[in-house]
């Protein structure tokens, strides 16, 4: 990398590639993942050379969630459907996989438009979105779902640590931080469909 690029590495949508070609968000989700996990990440570059990027990440004595375990080995898909929303393919196809492995049924989608046009051809009890996304965001995507279908529960991730620039529909509980672990995600799901029962 040049200096000038090196310096913005991690600029959210700086990009050095053409237009349709990259985001821009790919660094700037890295150095959010190590941010919220306490760590760091560190870039060493010689232009025309190569690039290191190391993640840096604390070392963990946490013994796993009980509560969250329970949570997963109680969890009730009773296979309703649920929409997946991610125009990252690896993260979209682990998040696919999670919901399923808990028991609902998932129909995923690369991008807001795709995830509208499945929308109206489907029912769904619940949606899951990224937040950034090239073209149409997450939080536009629920704007307009939820004008069609109001009590639709949503729910959005996001690998950046201050969402609440984003919008009001970004409550702390509709929010999974990136990455999330399979138990958040059942019970987030479990919660956000519960709610949507008693109301």
């Amino acid at each position: 990398m040049t200096p000038a690029v090196l310096a913005r590495a991690f600029e959210p949508f700086f990009t050095t590639k053409g237009q349709g070609k990259g985001t821009g968000l790919g660094l700037a989700q890295v150095y959010g993942f190590a941010r919220q996990s306490g760590g760091t990440v560190r870039i060493v570059s010689a232009e025309n050379e190569g690039t290191v990027i190391t993640l840096y990440l604390p070392r963990t004595t946490e013994v796993a969630d009980p509560v969250a375990i329970e949570r997963l080995a109680q969890a009730t898909g009773s296979r309703q459907r649920i929409l997946v929303v991610d125009d990252d393919n690896d993260v979209r196809g682990v998040a696919a996989q999670m919901i399923e492995e808990i028991g609902y049924q998932v129909v995923a989608a690369a991008s807001g438009s795709e995830a509208l046009t499945e929308f109206g051809r489907a029912s769904f009890d619940l949606v899951l979105t990224d937040v950034v996304m090239p073209g149409m965001s997450g939080v536009d995507l629920a704007r307009r779902i939820r004008a069609v279908a109001p009590a639709m529960p949503l729910l959005f991730a996001s690998g950046y640590a201050d969402v609440a620039t984003f919008g009001d529909e970004l409550a702390a509980e509709t929010v999974l931080k990136k990455p999330y672990r399979i138990g958040e995600v059942a019970a987030r799901i479990g919660d956000a469909l519960s709610a949507e029962s008693t109301q």
